[in-house]
């Protein structure tokens, strides 16, 4: 695991793309995210994971929300069909998880992961306080899933505990940059579980490109403060 980054606020500086018609490729957390300025980029975004009875329930406003909130958050438009909310029209969340990985394999343009040509260009994950990413909780039988892409989770292990649709280890670590950003002392603990290697979600994580921590200084554990 890359030693994390520590400093007093968390402000990645992303280095620009080398080919400005490059497309950039987004996924993002159901948690804070920050806020990347690229020149000339194509900007899709994909959501991680979604809380499951938003969408059944207000699926118009979920999909709004999903929009507003991921495209105001960039410096630069993404157009409507840029961005790629979790699938609402299915009846569970199995369904929803089949649809999306479906978008997913269309987007790559195959339905086997290549390690060499990542599906994503940046992954941004949070951490939650039970050690958990996306929807991928402790002990969950998620955690070993090796071929699908997305899966439903019919009990969250965490509050909200509603249904949800998440992304499977494979799926987040195919990106060129996964990038955790955890902030507060309420997370120290947690962190420092993670990096001690208990078997926690967060530790189990991984990345086929460059895996990166970025903490304030209330969350680093003592040995990286």
């Amino acid at each position: 695991m890359n030693p994390p980054v520590v400093g007093p606020e968390l402000e990645p500086q992303p280095k620009l793309p080398k080919k400005q018609d490059r497309r950039e490729d987004v996924k993002f957390a159901a948690g804070k995210i920050a806020i990347f300025q690229y020149a000339g980029v194509a900007i899709f975004l994909f959501l991680i994971t979604g809380f499951w009875n938003l969408q059944v329930q207000n699926p118009q406003i979920y999909n709004e929300q999903a929009e507003r909130n991921r495209i105001k958050a960039l410096p630069i438009p993404a157009p409507r069909g840029n961005v790629h909310p979790i699938p609402t029209d299915a009846n569970y969340p199995e369904g929803a998880a089949n649809l999306y990985a479906e978008a997913l394999q269309t987007f790559y343009g195959a339905d086997k992961l290549d390690p060499a040509r990542p599906l994503f260009d940046l992954v941004l994950m949070g951490l939650g306080p039970d050690g958990h990413v996306a929807s991928l909780y402790p002990q969950s039988r998620a955690l070993d899933e090796k071929q699908r892409w997305v899966l439903g989770v019919a009990k969250a292990g965490w509050e909200p505990f509603v249904p949800r649709v998440t992304l499977t280890f494979p799926t987040l670590a195919s990106t060129r940059e996964m990038l955790f950003l955890v902030d507060g002392a309420d997370k120290r603990d947690i962190l420092h579980r993670v990096f001690s290697g208990e078997d926690l979600p967060g530790a189990r994580v991984y990345c086929n490109g460059d895996l990166v921590w970025m903490l304030d200084r209330a969350a680093a554990p003592e040995r990286v403060s």
